[in-house]
């Protein structure tokens, strides 16, 4: 059986479908209006995953972590028409908050230098190779 983070990570990379449009929000701490559109994903173990998606004047898009998980399609349907405009305006927190993450770990991973497999050098190599023969020569004798 798989774990939940596993087949969280499946379904974050299955295509989404559209699933319902929502009523635009306002975000009145930062003077802006959010599109706001429901996504599904079908997981491979049988139910569908639902994430809220959220797209700025300018276009920029953010798109929540898995909001539900729901036997059908039909019931994703259901659940995204009893989304308040208080659930949205958490959401778009969590989205937000979600792609600051992304952006971190991203940042993270291009400042963390890449550690290359240690070799030995030659002169270290031959070195080494020297005192296992020059060793084994002494114990023959």
């Amino acid at each position: 059986m798989a774990s939940a983070s596993s087949s969280s990570a499946r379904s974050a990379r299955a295509p989404r479908y559209l699933v319902h449009e929502l009523a635009p929000i306002a975000d009145a701490s930062r003077r802006h209006w959010y599109a706001a559109r429901v996504l599904g994903a079908w997981n491979e173990d049988g139910l569908w995953d639902g994430y809220i998606e959220f797209t700025s004047e300018s276009g920029r898009v953010v798109v929540t972590p898995r909001e539900t998980r729901q036997p059908n399609v039909a019931d994703l349907v259901y659940w995204s028409t009893g989304l308040t405009p208080i659930y949205l305006e958490g959401a778009l927190e969590r989205a937000r908050e979600a792609a600051a993450r992304a952006r971190r770990a991203r940042a993270a991973e291009r400042l963390t230098p890449r550690r290359q497999p240690s070799r030995p050098s030659r002169a270290r190599a031959s070195a080494s190779r020297t005192r296992r023969v020059a060793g084994a020569r002494a114990r023959h004798r």
